[in-house]
């Protein structure tokens, strides 16, 4: 298995861990393009040499997962023993637990992107209504897999930007979302499209591709350890109280937002209890002011940067 680490300048080197290959990509800084270009270098190029199993993660790793990258690693050296074809860890785990999935998640952050995830449902059939458990919500794309994993990946959402794309040349609605600002408050210039790509796993995940998937399971303590004792309890238990009415509907229905009440794909009168219980645990929260409170799961660069480290140099030596 080689894991590559990315990063994009020198300093960055310190969080990079020994447990990975270090993977330059300061020349990967356009408006549009992030980590799936970096995808396609590693593939185009081999440089992954004749390891059965690769993938990539940033050097931002464990500062968004709280993990160690030797505990991820070894993690997907254990499923791979086990014949799975992808291991993937999803360190939003504030924002699986809130909402049904990652596309209604990306209502809430990039206006247009509800727009987008109809399109896809629409034009080639990508199940971007579906719901997601844990199992399957991934952001950030971490994720190490094998070469028919990759192959299967990369047509996947290949086919849906090549779309998007032709959106785009014809300047259509859709297409000038795709290509237009994203809104996001750390890059004020980055476009929607590797917003899109980001949220394309995830559909992959829960499309009928035939393989093996394992995603690295947080225990209540570390939900926790990164919200604090409450908020974090609440976060497992609507994780888990999400998971458990998905398994009360068999694959879980296409089409529902938890909102429509009245039916579940129009077979239910009404949602399992579970599901019902999940709405109304989230439902004080989703406000622009309890949104808000998600921005802890992406923890602010500040905890990265040299005026931190400089900071606990200073509080360390600081005698009270």
């Amino acid at each position: 298995m080689k894991l590559f680490q990315a990063y994009l300048e020198d300093r960055q080197l310190r969080w990079v861990s020994d447990r990975a290959i270090p993977l330059d990509c300061s020349d990967n800084i356009g408006r549009d393009t992030r980590e799936y270009e970096l995808f396609k270098k590693i593939a185009g190029q081999k440089l992954y040499g004749d390891s059965e199993y690769w993938g990539l993660i940033s050097w931002k790793f464990e500062h968004k997962c709280q993990i160690p990258v030797a505990d991820f690693a070894d993690y997907c050296a254990d499923r791979f023993a086990e014949g799975y074809d992808c291991t993937f860890i999803n360190p939003m785990i504030g924002n699986e637990a809130f909402f049904m999935n990652v596309w209604e998640q990306g209502t809430y952050a990039h206006r247009g992107m509800e727009q987008i995830a109809l399109y896809l449902h629409r034009t080639l059939g990508y199940r971007t209504k579906r719901w997601m458990s844990r199992d399957c919500f991934a952001m950030c794309n971490y994720f190490v897999a094998n070469e028919k994993f990759w192959t299967a990946y990369f047509a996947f959402v290949d086919a849906a930007l090549q779309n998007l794309e032709r959106e785009a040349r014809q300047r259509s609605p859709i297409g000038m979302i795709y290509q237009g600002n994203a809104g996001y408050g750390m890059d004020p210039c980055v476009t929607m499209r590797p917003f899109v790509i980001e949220r394309l796993l995830s559909t992959f995940l829960v499309s009928d591709h035939g393989l093996k998937i394992a995603s690295y399971p947080f225990s209540q303590s570390h939900y926790q350890k990164k919200f604090g004792r409450q908020m974090g309890d609440l976060m497992h238990e609507l994780s888990t109280i999400k998971k458990a009415g998905l398994a009360q509907i068999p694959g879980g229905k296409d089409g529902v937002f938890f909102e429509d009440v009245g039916a579940i794909s129009g077979a239910e009168p009404s949602p399992p209890d579970h599901l019902r219980n999940w709405g109304r645990g989230r439902k004080p929260f989703l406000t622009s002011t309890g949104v808000s409170i998600l921005t802890f799961d992406d923890t602010a660069p500040f905890f990265l940067s040299d005026d931190y480290l400089a900071f606990r140099e200073a509080a360390d030596s600081t005698s009270v």
